[in-house]
């Protein structure tokens, strides 16, 4: 009853209807102003009679007609209390008919429910279309998806529809009436904010669109809504309630056009059908039988660029609308079908742009016509675009690497085959054409045997999907193939998937193999390794092994890289950070040797590898390497640098004192070979000459041990170097003939060289050492030979692609024995004692002649019987020279003339002294002789002089210091070294001092005439 009568009120409100009460027994009828404006001067008391059951202003003003209608709907309400809904025609006072009036009307009953009066309104029905705007209003309300509802100014509830009270739970729509927003067991904090926006609307009279708002979900969840509010105003404009509109959009996932702003139309009498319809995503309109426009939404206006207004007033909208009268003919037929079927129509907008739009056009019972549409245009844009990425995929499938099968389910639950790609029959090597519409088990027999079937059937019925890692193929058509295969169920259909991975397996295998393999390696590795599979959150992983090297039981403590930095030697965290960020940095793997604490609170050394792991954007992403314990072997690295650290002090001092012995033994020598060659000069008697000559060997001999010690520590200590110049073969036979000379004569023994037919004899070495090799075995073969000759042999051969020259030197000596042969290369070894005793010599030759040939890339072989003699064979590779680049052999040279030339010589050994006065006493040099280096710095000072011979032992000053005194005085005077150190390392140092040359002690007098004729006028030498 409370629902009725709101509705009244608002009908009062929004139709200025006029109201009235009719009290039964007494016949008495109450009315308002705006009932007296209507019917005019109506008796306020009328009796109508006793026991009447009409009012007596409507039998008085009721059209004769209409009166049997109203007197039975008034007579059925009043017995049962039901309400009363009733239209009749009015006449005025003077009986001309009226407009027609509509009357609504409510029992009101006493405590007995006995009815005792009526209440009701008049108001009179200006139009027909206003009848069928409500009814459309009604319908709207009652099917859109949409919650609707309106409340008065205090914010109950005065009505919604259907859908609205659905969400609130409440049975029918009526049953919100008088309830408030806190009565649906909402949020508190989301009502208030309700009330709150209704209030703002009601104070503002502004109208608030597409709000979105929460609410509170039955879960407990939230959800949204989006609502717009409007006023409710009367006739007079005066706001009396609030009209809101609710769309659910939690669950909505695409809106493909969101809801217009949507402004009030103030419309007397439409104003609540228009604003609720403007508020629709879709267009509507309608048309009068006449065909004009009556209600044309925003959608509309927006869609189709018409104005209200315009389409008012614009005749013949439809044919603008559909040029094409084939078109048009079908829009008008779905009209009057009255069915509202929607259908695709090309459509021309104001603009005369040609839109597709989808409408549902149908015919209400009075003759309107109601257009609902929407454009699909961009939809099937859309459409074309997504045909087109359809006819793309399908293009991709088809050349896709791999296969592809489609199966159906049909009628009788069975999958049927219905397409493939060309990869599908690269994989499997057969025609795939004949099994389209074969069942899955008569197209692929083989898998029958397997759960693959079953499964695909429940997939394609039931959704879903699923994969095999490895399927194999196998039948009287198909190899054994195996396949990774992905199932994938899609409407009722099944796509698989596949690619061929048998070349996968073998190598799957083979990588199993190497993985089990590695796991014995690393299982049996005494390293340890680690994985820093998390750079971010510092995840890493040891190996039990890495954990024990430390001390440790694994897992005893999180190996983060954090306690990595702690474990490691303070001296060491910088160093190796530097290294591991630059690992990261530039991609590469890193190796460092470093310090970790163990458990005992030690250090040891350690030497850490890693390697870093990115992602495809170039992030790190893990890192992986291993530990070695290295402590031992750093303590025995560094136990090895120590003893080479003495041996190598060793090693210099045994140089030193080599080169001192050297020195000093030479220093001697120099008098006595000095001396013999000055006698060599004078006239005596043949016993005078072979003493002499006796003399001269045995003082050259020791000569020679001097300087095999010195050759066979340089090779001991790998400082002998090999240089490399032209020279003559032959005449270095000839040098060696020479040199043995007096020793072959003394025997009494044939002394020959042959050379073969065709030998090249220019040839690029070192002339020094392969003289030295010659010569060594010339003279032991001449010294082990009595009676008979010596023969030395030059021939050329080919030995590995390359060039050598082979010297055979044979004997007809005492021969070796094997035992003899095997010891023969010792250094500091002979045959046995008695052929020292008999023959003499250190035992050094040999061994330094082995070296030798092994420095040159040569090789030596010894064929020896005893008592019958040997032959040593010696093959050299070496490189032939052009005979334009041999130097001119060294002849005897004469004393040059340096008459009138004045040279200084500083030495403080007063026989050297005169020694060399003497061989200088034939050139007629002006000689000025000094006994240190500061005494010859004062000479310069005080003469000038041609040439200087320089010692470099020498008391107050030595040699090199005078030497680089007298270049500041004058730095084109020649100064030449004089002295016994004579090793190449020596000479080398010298040179680069400045010396200008060197001249070694013992003096060789030619070979001080050959320098002193280079540096004065006499170049005879």
């Amino acid at each position: 009853m409370e629902y009725a009568q709101n509705m009244l009120s608002l009908l009062t409100q929004s139709l200025g209807a006029g109201q009235w009460r009719w009290q039964l027994e007494s016949d008495e009828l109450e009315i308002d102003s705006a009932f007296e404006q209507l019917f005019g001067k109506v008796k306020r008391c009328s009796k109508s009679g006793a026991g009447s059951f009409v009012p007596s202003f409507i039998v008085s003003t009721c059209h004769v007609d209409d009166l049997s209608v109203v007197q039975e709907s008034f007579s059925l309400a009043i017995r049962e209390g039901s309400a009363i809904n009733v239209s009749y025609r009015m006449h005025n006072p003077c009986g001309q008919p009226m407009t027609r009036i509509s009357c609504l009307a409510l029992p009101e009953k006493n405590e007995n429910s006995a009815v005792i009066a009526v209440r009701g309104v008049c108001y009179e029905s200006k139009i027909e279309q206003l009848t069928h705007q409500v009814e459309v209003l009604e319908s709207v309300l009652s099917h859109i998806p949409n919650q609707v509802f309106w409340k008065d100014l205090e914010l109950n509830y005065l009505g919604c529809n259907n859908e609205f009270a659905k969400v609130v739970g409440l049975n029918a729509s009526s049953d919100v009436v008088g309830k408030t927003d806190f009565d649906f067991q909402r949020n508190g904090e989301h009502v208030q904010k309700y009330r709150d926006d209704d209030r703002q609307v009601l104070e503002s009279g502004m109208a608030k669109l597409d709000i979105q708002e929460p609410y509170h979900l039955s879960d407990g969840g939230q959800g949204h809504v989006l609502t717009s509010k409007v006023p409710l105003r009367d006739r007079h404009g005066v706001v009396y309630g609030i009209l809101s509109m609710c769309t659910d959009i939690t669950e909505r996932v695409q809106v493909e056009q969101a809801l217009s702003d949507i402004s009030k139309l103030v419309r007397e009498q439409k104003q609540l059908f228009e604003e609720l319809v403007d508020l629709l995503p879709i267009m509507v309109n309608s048309f009068n039988e006449s065909g004009q426009c009556l209600l044309w939404n925003r959608s509309c206006e927006r869609q189709l660029g018409y104005s209200f207004e315009e389409a008012r007033n614009t005749p013949n909208l439809m044919e603008y609308f559909y040029p094409d009268e084939s078109i048009r003919e079908q829009v008008f037929k779905d009209i009057t079908a009255t069915q509202g079927i929607f259908r695709e129509y090309p459509v021309r907008i104001k603009n005369n742009d040609e839109r597709r739009q989808l409408w549902a056009n149908f015919r209400l019972s009075n003759g309107m016509m109601i257009g609902c549409g929407t454009d699909i245009t961009d939809l099937k844009r859309t459409q074309s675009d997504l045909e087109n990425q359809i006819r793309y995929s399908q293009s991709v499938v088809d050349n896709m690497p791999m296969g592809y099968h489609l199966w159906e389910l049909n009628d009788n639950d069975q999958l049927v085959f219905k397409g493939f790609n060309r990869a599908a029959e690269t994989i499997l090597g057969f025609d795939h054409s004949p099994l389209i519409g074969s069942h899955l088990e008569a197209a692929f027999p083989a898998l029958i045997d397997t759960e693959i079937p079953e499964r695909m059937l429940y997939i394609a019925k039931n959704g879903g999907n699923f994969d095999y890692e490895s399927l194999t193929y196998s039948d009287e058509r198909i190899d054994s193939v195996f396949s990774s295969v992905y199932f994938q169920c899609y409407k009722g259909a099944v796509v698989s998937i596949f690619q061929d991975i048998s070349a996968l397996r073998i190598k799957e295998e083979e990588l199993k193999l190497a993985v089990n393999k590695l796991k014995l390696v690393a299982e049996g590795s005494q390293d340890g390794f680690w994985h820093w599979v998390d750079p971010v959150q510092d995840h890493v992983e040891w190996s039990d092994n890495l954990f024990a090297m430390l001390g440790y039981e694994p897992l005893e403590f999180e190996p983060t890289f954090a306690v990595f930095k702690t474990l490691l030697h303070p001296d060491d965290v910088e160093r190796t950070m530097q290294v591991v960020e630059s690992s990261i940095q530039k991609r590469k793997t890193f190796e460092i040797q470093h310090r970790l604490r163990n458990k005992e609170g030690e250090y040891a050394w350690f030497r850490s590898r890693g390697t870093p792991y990115y992602t495809r954007d170039g992030e790190l992403k893990e890192m992986a390497g291993s530990v070695s314990d290295i402590d031992q072997n750093v303590k025995i690295r560094n136990s090895l640098k120590e003893a080479k650290e003495k041996a190598e002090l060793a090693t210099k001092s045994k140089s030193d004192f080599l080169s001192n012995m050297s020195h000093e033994i030479r220093t001697p020598m120099n008098a006595i070979l000095g001396g013999l060659q000055l006698l060599e000069s004078t006239s005596m008697d043949d016993s005078s000459k072979v003493i002499l000559s006796n003399a001269a060997y045995s003082a050259k001999s020791l000569l020679t041990i001097i300087n095999d010690i010195l050759d066979y520590s340089k090779i001991e200590d790998n400082k002998l170097t090999l240089e490399q110049s032209a020279f003559s073969l032959s005449k270095v036979l000839d040098s060696v003939r020479y040199d043995l000379d007096a020793l072959v004569s003394s025997k009494n023994i044939n002394f020959i060289t042959t050379i073969e037919p065709g030998f090249v004899d220019s040839w690029i070495g070192d002339v020094v050492r392969v003289k030295q090799i010659v010569l060594n075995l010339s003279s032991n073969a001449v010294k082990f030979t009595d009676a008979g000759e010596v023969r030395i042999e030059l021939s050329q051969v080919i030995k590995c692609g390359k060039q050598a020259i082979k010297i055979n030197v044979i004997d007809s000596g005492i021969g070796m024995t094997q035992e003899a042969q095997s010891r023969i290369f010792e250094r500091f070894s002979q045959a046995d004692s008695s052929t020292t005793r008999k023959y003499g010599g250190t035992g050094l030759g040999m061994s330094i002649t082995i070296n030798l040939i092994k420095m040159m890339g040569g090789e030596i072989n010894i064929y020896s019987e005893v008592g019958k003699g040997t032959r040593v064979e010696v093959i050299l590779p070496l490189i032939e020279a052009s005979d334009d680049s041999i130097p001119a052999v060294r002849k005897s040279l004469t004393a040059p003339s340096l008459l009138g030339k004045k040279i200084l010589i500083a030495e403080d050994n007063a026989i050297n002294q005169t020694l060399i006065r003497a061989m200088l006493q034939p050139t007629k040099a002006d000689l000025t002789l000094v006994a240190n280096g500061k005494l010859a710095v004062q000479a310069i000072l005080d003469e000038q002089f041609d040439l200087v011979l320089m010692d470099i032992h020498m008391p107050e000053m030595d040699g090199v210091e005078a030497q680089q005194k007298i270049k500041v005085i004058n730095h084109k005077l020649p100064v030449i070294a004089l002295t016994a150190n004579v090793m190449v390392e020596d000479v080398n140092k010298y040179l680069s001092l400045g010396f200008d040359s060197h001249i070694g002690k013992p003096i060789d007098v030619n070979t001080l005439y050959g320098v002193l004729g280079g540096y004065t006028d006499d170049k005879s030498n």
